[in-house]
């Protein structure tokens, strides 16, 4: 139950600011779910999952589907970048989060050149740059606090 309540309040807050900030293009439930991963809290990844993907499809502003998208594609990276780096490893935070950034961006890209959109390049990359630092934040940050909330006794064992 507490892991529950602590989701949906992520969740919501999550909500919150990225209606504060919405040109930012932040997505805070992406760390989360790759934090889930990590912890193999696999139930709560499968109950939290069909809400993110609402939330994202109805209340993110990319176009129907993207977000999907990014995330079975950074579900593939997650898993080949495991192989080598450990969650904790800085380095893996900072790569994965360089593939966050990357796939965002050519996804964003794409999606724009089929609805024959304008793109604005210098936007892109400085809103690219925040969600790169934003990003690796809030992934240590989800996996800290969850270790820390959920399984005390293995905080020491990171």
């Amino acid at each position: 139950m507490k892991k529950i309540l602590w989701s949906l309040l992520y969740v919501v807050i999550s909500v919150w600011v990225q209606k504060i900030f919405p040109n930012w293009c932040l997505d805070l439930l992406l760390p989360f779910l790759i934090a889930l991963l990590e912890l193999e809290e696999i139930y709560l990844l499968v109950g939290i999952l069909p809400l993110w993907i609402v939330i994202q499809e109805g209340v993110g502003i990319l176009p129907f589907g993207t977000s999907i998208l990014i995330f079975v594609i950074l579900l593939i990276f997650y898993k080949a970048y495991k192989t080598f780096f450990s969650f904790t490893n800085i380095l893996f935070v900072l790569i994965f989060s360089l593939t966050t950034v990357i796939c965002h961006a050519l996804v964003l890209i794409m999606v724009l050149i089929v609805q024959e959109l304008q793109i604005n390049y210098h936007f892109l990359v400085l809103k690219e740059i925040k969600y790169f630092f934003v990003f690796a934040i809030m992934l240590y940050f989800n996996f800290f606090t969850f270790k820390l909330i959920f399984k005390p006794n293995t905080i020491n064992g990171v």
